[in-house]
């Protein structure tokens, strides 16, 4: 088996230059809509923590900040993000699953003390 790019590239169709402009022009709106929702700090650290991986002591340290600052904003910005983008804390699905069971009529699940 062959992990090159060129090979899985070449099998599955190449991108021409077009469909990859366009992708980076996507990229650059999405990214341009999170910098317009978000306060500036937020965004920058949602920015560097999500999309360049840096970890939250680095982006302290490279902003003056003290311990654990970039995380309470890392999470302000997200809660904003979710909230933007219609997200809840809780899961909502269709009432009628809760009432089907994986256990057989009668069976009681098994007790571990």
């Amino acid at each position: 088996m062959s992990y090159s790019g060129a090979h899985t590239v070449a099998r599955s169709g190449a991108r021409g230059p077009a469909e990859i402009s366009d992708l980076a022009a996507d990229a650059r709106r999405a990214l341009a809509n999170i910098h317009r929702v978000l306060p500036a700090d937020c965004a920058g650290v949602v920015l560097d923590v999500c999309g360049l991986l840096k970890g939250l002591q680095l982006v302290e340290t490279e902003r003056g900040w003290p311990r654990r600052s970039a995380k309470l904003v890392l999470r302000i910005g997200l809660e904003h993000l979710a909230q933007h983008y219609g997200l809840t804390p809780v899961a909502v699905g269709v009432e009628s699953v809760r009432g089907h069971s994986w256990l057989a009529e009668g069976a009681r699940p098994l007790r571990f003390e």
